[in-house]
């Protein structure tokens, strides 16, 4: 029992300690709450919390510290307020204090504050500035430059979410638990993926050029009169613009703006023999198998002039081991004007006629 209780002063010493050791020095005359928060943010590495419409802006408060902890500071700022705060590690928490009586509804339930560290899989190097979320909750935090992090949480019951750009998503269980580490697992899904490059197929992770890969199930599912009108959308960089207005007009495909004074389009490259717009317009979506659209200056070094403007790689698809199968598209489309006009007929326009010249 003297081991467990000696721990738990050990404990809420080191949480305490960089508050009380931080010296903080602000003067404010009649200035929000909102730039005290903003002055303890910028000198130290505290995050002030708090929920969205329990700061009032027209409080005003005038301040003056000098080598101040944030204690103090926050006691002078909350003199004359409803609010309080609570600080756990270098999070301050602000609430409003509670009414006489409100006491007596049920114990407040105690939050516990988890920590550890983020990782790599592979290197095992830290993941500075990844997410950590309480499932189901909008209470997070982020890693700070070692990959370490802090968090205050009610409900002992719920998951916490791991997450960072380019890896896999983690949920764990938090339980008991007050220190949960782990590694997450980079998500490799697709970088093992061949796409075409000129004359040649590299594997995308291995690919260093500014090179856009759709594929033909990405294009098959879009009910569009062509495929280049199903390019739309489909690649950062690619602007794809119909000619005009009328029903069944073709389309114009710039890649990174239009590089020419006459805007020329694209090289386009059907199964390895350079072709047309129009002949890229009449292919079926369905019988594509991917589109690689090269967009930086590889395609000059690959297609010469006629690259300048960008190179549209389109792979058809081939005959494949297996068991063969047949399947059947069917479209049916209608193009009719949305309101249309009565015209006149010969007596009618005689009428009209003379109404206007009557000489």
């Amino acid at each position: 029992m003297f081991i467990k209780f000696s721990l738990a002063l050990f404990i809420a010493g080191m949480l305490n300690s960089y508050s009380q050791n931080t010296q903080l020095s602000v003067k404010f005359e009649k200035a929000s709450l909102m730039e005290v928060f903003k002055a303890i943010e910028s000198q130290s590495d505290f995050v002030v919390i708090y929920r969205e419409g329990i700061i009032d802006p027209k409080v005003e408060v005038s301040i003056s510290a000098e080598n101040s902890t944030v204690e103090r500071i926050l006691d002078q700022a909350f003199k004359e307020t409803d609010l309080d705060y609570k600080i756990l590690d270098r999070q301050v928490i602000i609430f409003k204090k509670e009414k006489q009586g409100e006491t007596q509804k049920g114990p407040q339930q105690e939050k516990v504050l988890i920590q550890g560290k983020i990782t790599d899989w592979e290197t095992g190097s830290p993941l500075p500035r990844a997410n950590i979320l309480v499932e189901g909750t909008n209470i997070g935090t982020v890693t700070d430059l070692d990959g370490n992090y802090s968090i205050a949480v009610a409900n002992t019951d719920a998951n916490l979410v791991f997450s960072f750009v380019g890896y896999l998503t983690e949920q764990i269980p938090i339980g008991n638990s007050t220190n949960i580490s782990l590694s997450l697992v980079p998500d490799i899904t697709g970088l093992d993926e061949l796409i075409v490059v000129g004359y040649g197929v590299q594997k995308k992770s291995d690919v260093t050029g500014a090179i856009a890969s759709i594929s033909g199930n990405d294009l098959s599912n879009i009910p569009t009169a062509g495929v280049d009108e199903a390019l739309q959308g489909k690649a950062a960089g690619v602007f794809v613009s119909s000619n005009s207005g009328a029903p069944g007009s073709g389309v114009n495909i710039f890649i990174r703006g239009i590089g020419s004074i006459n805007g020329s389009p694209p090289t386009y490259i059907i199964d390895g023999a350079q072709s047309s717009a129009e002949a890229f317009s009449a292919l079926n979506p369905s019988d594509i198998q991917s589109i690689e659209i090269l967009k930086d200056a590889s395609s000059i070094a690959i297609y010469g002039s006629g690259g300048g403007n960008g190179v549209i790689l389109v792979s058809t698809k081939e005959g494949r081991q297996g068991k063969m199968q047949t399947e059947l598209d069917y479209y049916f489309g209608l193009q009719q004007p949305g309101k249309k006009i009565d015209l006149a007929n010969t007596a009618e326009y005689i009428s009209i006629y003379e109404d206007l010249y009557p000489d």
